[in-house]
């Protein structure tokens, strides 16, 4: 995806993140700045700032910017691929603010 598609995608949207690395899901908001994360048990919440750079969606993760390509999979399922590695999947794309409103369990 390009820069605005991807700044369209994620702004003021809620979804699902599965990290393909530790295989937790989160529920994640981003605004157009930022985006705020808790663990589908709700125990955790984390909030990091977000922003596009050459046509990559980016964040900073414990201090360092981590970019990525986003890819469309189809379906409404997106793979964030970051130094050549599928790192996250994101799914089930809402309007709005739904951090604390989203299912607890949505489906894998």
């Amino acid at each position: 995806m390009d820069g605005p598609a991807i700044t369209t995608l994620f702004t003021n949207q809620t979804f699902i993140l599965t990290s393909m690395k530790s295989g937790k899901r989160l529920v994640v908001h981003a605004d157009d700045e930022q985006c705020t994360m808790r663990y589908v048990d709700g125990q955790r919440t984390s909030t990091k700032p977000w922003y596009v750079k050459d046509e990559q969606h980016c964040c900073v993760k414990k201090g360092e910017e981590v970019c990525g390509d986003i890819h469309a999979m189809g379906g409404g399922v997106y793979h964030k691929v970051s130094e050549g590695r599928h790192s996250h999947t994101m799914e089930g794309f809402v309007a709005g603010d739904r951090l604390w409103s989203y299912p607890e369990n949505p489906a894998p």
